[in-house]
């Protein structure tokens, strides 16, 4: 039996592109008399300054997002040092997205962005039992860097 045939929408989306980086001038008596690669320095820094202002561009695009969900809040300038964010939370996140057929990285889960603080509030939720630490995962499939 040939199955009905069913219509598609594409939506177009415009975007502008950035171009990001940096340059680094040394002069040839700076690498000579030089203990240090400052070649070998100079790359890692300017990997990171435009690692850095690539968070940031995309920080701006995800903030001004119309689908958010926030700590109790209805804005994100709306949030205080009172809301925290919990495991709990976490896994309501988690049910929201698996309710919505969200998709998630390599089939298996999701990703936030979090500030070293939001980190760090997590981390010491460590004796209520629902931070694990990813050493002591029961099974050590692929670890994404940074997961927690």
């Amino acid at each position: 039996m040939t199955p009905n045939e069913k219509g598609m929408n594409w939506t177009g989306k415009t975007v502008t592109l950035n171009q990001y980086g940096d340059y680094i001038v040394i002069s040839d008596v700076l690498m000579e008399d030089n203990p240090f690669d400052l070649a070998k320095e100079s790359i890692v820094e300017v990997s990171n300054l435009v690692a850095r202002t690539v968070d940031i561009a995309a920080q701006d695009v995800l903030d001004s997002g119309t689908n958010v969900e926030y700590i109790g809040q209805s804005a994100r300038n709306a949030i205080t040092g009172g809301d925290i964010l919990t495991a709990q939370e976490l896994a309501n996140g988690v049910r929201f997205l698996q309710g919505q057929d969200a998709p998630t990285f390599d089939g298996e889960f999701y990703m936030a962005v979090m500030h070293p603080d939001v980190y760090h509030d997590l981390v010491i939720q460590a004796g209520t039992g629902t931070f694990i630490d990813v050493a002591k995962y029961q099974n050590h499939k692929k670890i994404v860097k940074g997961e927690i």
